[in-house]
């Protein structure tokens, strides 16, 4: 008796194994999974910091002097973005600025090497403005103690206006700007884990009605939450790939869901508003393209009932209901005293402003500590020169939507300049973060090949 053939003729092939992941994905899933021990390292020993940060820095400058290393660039400093604040957690050592510096450098560069420098106005007139109020910095502190004031408050403004000027140059496909999203978050990964790590090491921790130093990795809520919020829309917005596999588009929406919960816990509330400011930025558009409404509706909907049947009642209960007490509060603690006082300062100094830095001495409450809102701030120290590069800043980020190309180019773009926007509400200038995020939304996305610069 003859078996039977499983095939009907001898033509037919058995068809190929399904993968998970196709190949084409499985390094990029290995890259970005690698940030999770990575994390657990630089918990062990401040040398794999200082390591990563000079390995990071190396692979940068070596990605400047190749001949067609543009992209290449924006993916390393994505990366260097990414991992500002996991670097501050882990206790680089280096100065404190060295992350914006660090990315400005490399975008310096490659635009230098690309022989199309051409600066451009809008973003050279924005920090052009806030140059004046170096001179009674200088007058007043002397040239060695005005280091460090002016450091600390134009480095962010000079990482925005040369992140504007880089992106602005650039035409990439879709594959390359997912590819410069993963750089971004894999640093982010690192951070979430990192604080993972610090909550599974603590005997006890202690939730009220303040962020929590614990949940965060021992570092700045504020920082750390906001960068799990840019992380948690990066995520979705890598999810939204209608043309990625379904299990990597399943991964992303889970780190954006981790992302989110992490965030949640670190008891700032920044992560979480600055996350949903940015998705209202880009609903307008995606609700749009009829291609992808129903996928973003359903896509926010699986996200929503997971946070809002499962994630929630669980960290609720985990923080022994002093969550949702913190989440219900509505009061900004000493921000919005500071902001109130700063523009007391503003009406004082209408015109040149107090100086880069001095309104954290001169203002009439909490003194000495440093400000949280780049607007109020920039009023204050600058005065009406602030007040221009205000809104150029905002003309800036209304072009860049109006300018993409419609409708996910400008969902894109509104989703970063929302969240750029947002960031300085809270957390100022702090990090690299807003600069090269409100950059993000000039860079031009096509959904064929791009072309090279």
């Amino acid at each position: 008796m003859s078996v039977p053939q499983p095939y009907a003729t001898p033509s037919e092939k058995p068809l190929p194994r399904q993968r998970i992941l196709p190949r084409a994905y499985l390094l990029p899933a290995l890259f970005l999974l690698a940030h999770i021990p990575l994390a657990l390292l630089m918990r062990q020993s401040s040398y794999v910091t200082l390591a990563h940060y000079f390995l990071t820095l190396t692979i940068g400058l070596l990605v400047v002097v190749q001949r067609h290393g543009t992209e290449r660039v924006m993916y390393v400093a994505a990366y260097i973005t990414g991992s500002e604040v996991l670097w501050r957690m882990a206790k680089l050592g280096l100065f404190w600025e060295i992350g914006k510096y660090t990315v400005v450098l490399l975008l310096l560069l490659s635009i230098y090497r690309s022989g199309k420098a051409r600066i451009p106005l809008l973003p050279t007139l924005y920090f052009a403005l806030l140059l004046p109020a170096t001179a009674p910095v200088f007058l007043e502190e002397g040239l060695l103690n005005a280091r460090s004031p002016l450091s600390f408050n134009l480095s962010g403004p000079l990482s925005l206006a040369v992140s504007v000027w880089f992106f602005s140059r650039l035409s990439v496909s879709r594959e390359e700007f997912d590819r410069l999203l993963l750089y971004l978050i894999s640093a982010i990964l690192s951070i979430c884990m990192f604080a993972i790590f610090g909550i599974s090491e603590a005997e006890h921790i202690k939730f009220g009605s303040e962020s929590n130093f614990q949940a965060s990795g021992g570092f700045g809520p504020n920082q750390v939450s906001a960068a799990l919020g840019l992380g948690s829309v990066v995520a979705l917005l890598m999810a939204l790939n209608e043309k990625a596999p379904k299990a990597w588009r399943a991964m992303m929406l889970g780190l954006a869901l981790l992302f989110l919960v992490q965030s949640m816990l670190t008891f700032s509330r920044t992560g979480l508003y600055n996350g949903l400011g940015s998705l209202v930025g880009a609903v307008f558009f995606l609700i749009r393209d009829p291609r992808k409404r129903m996928e973003f509706v359903f896509t926010l909907l699986v996200g929503s009932l997971l946070i809002i049947f499962l994630a929630w009642p669980l960290l609720n209960d985990f923080t022994g209901g002093s969550l949702e007490k913190r989440f219900s509060e509505t009061h900004l603690t000493q921000r919005s005293e500071i902001a109130e006082a700063e523009m007391e300062l503003f009406s004082q100094n209408l015109v040149w402003g107090c100086g880069i830095g001095r309104a954290t001495s001169l203002r009439s409450v909490h003194p000495g500590a440093a400000s949280h809102t780049e607007y109020s701030r920039m009023l204050a120290e600058h005065g009406v020169f602030g007040l221009a590069s205000i809104a150029l800043l905002f003309l800036m980020g209304m072009l860049a939507v109006w300018k993409a190309p419609p409708p996910s180019g400008r969902a894109y773009a509104a989703a970063f300049v929302s969240f750029a926007l947002l960031y300085l509400i809270h957390a100022a200038m702090r990090t690299a973060i807003p600069g090269f995020v409100f950059g993000l939304a000039f860079l031009s996305v096509k959904e064929t090949d791009s072309s090279r610069n």
